[in-house]
């Protein structure tokens, strides 16, 4: 099973976060230096979140094109997905403009141009209904993972690190009972073509990855999202019996901040 690990960069120097001491948020200097040994460890994918130093409603991308371009120079070979997010970037913490769908459809697209530009691949996580349609129309040879999500209390540890707590209700987000919502979300990305799915909280959403199993046959991946990791972060056995879990449930991949660990301990 593929194993996928998450990194955050931030505009401004290296803070300590509560995912563990190998999931800081970066600098990009110290960035390049963590995936550098990443890499050398046999990390070769990794979802990029990216948090600016200021948050806005008319982001330009400037400086996530220019972390963009810097990693494809560094890592030529390397795997990244960027998160399509802007949680980070907006001044509510939302994952997209609530109140003008196609003013956030736009900026979106904005961004998927970055991405493309500079060779990456898309994590389409804003939930956004025509996200992942409007990168396959403008670019087809783009590869996008769609996320499907349910709106769940366990991103809290994410939310500090990337600074993107939601000032209200996160009603793009599929409520955790309503399984026809769920799979109406992933069926939408399906049929927009999106590459692969990603289900988040991945241990919350076994029961539907045998429901979509039955839909396509895509690679689906889980997140193990902050809630799961953070009480098994320092725990080898725990790690190793999560990952085994996952794969046992049939997850094709699965997003991880414990994906370098992993990998050290498989050695």
């Amino acid at each position: 099973m593929k194993l996928i690990q998450p990194i955050f960069i931030n505009q401004t120097e290296t803070k300590n976060t509560g995912l563990g001491s190998a999931n800081k948020s970066y600098s990009l200097s110290d960035a390049i230096e963590r995936i550098k040994l990443d890499t050398e460890h046999k990390v070769s994918s990794f979802l990029l979140f990216l948090i600016p130093n200021q948050k806005t409603w008319e982001p330009d991308w400037l400086w996530h094109n220019f972390v963009m371009s810097t990693l494809k120079d560094k890592f030529p070979s390397t795997e990244f997905y960027v998160d399509t997010c802007m949680c980070s970037t907006l001044p509510d913490g939302h994952c997209c403009i609530l109140k003008d769908r196609e003013l956030s459809e736009d900026t979106l697209q904005s961004l998927v141009r970055v991405i493309e530009a500079n060779g990456h691949k898309m994590a389409h996580s804003d939930m956004g209904p025509n996200t992942a349609l409007n990168a396959r129309m403008e670019f087809p040879q783009l590869e996008v993972m769609s996320y499907v999500k349910w709106r769940s209390v366990m991103y809290e540890g994410f939310r500090d690190t990337a600074d993107s707590t939601p000032s209200s209700i996160r009603s793009y987000q599929v409520e955790v009972d309503d399984a026809d919502g769920f799979v109406y979300m992933a069926n939408k990305y399906i049929k927009s073509d999106c590459n692969s799915l990603l289900l988040k909280p991945g241990i919350t959403s076994v029961d539907m990855l045998h429901q979509l199993r039955q839909k396509t046959d895509m690679p689906i991946g889980g997140y193990q999202v902050s809630g799961e990791w953070l009480p098994i972060k320092d725990q080898v056995a725990a790690i190793q019996e999560q990952h085994k879990i996952y794969k046992r449930s049939g997850y094709d991949f699965m997003v991880t901040y414990g994906a370098r660990m992993f990998n050290l301990l498989s050695k």
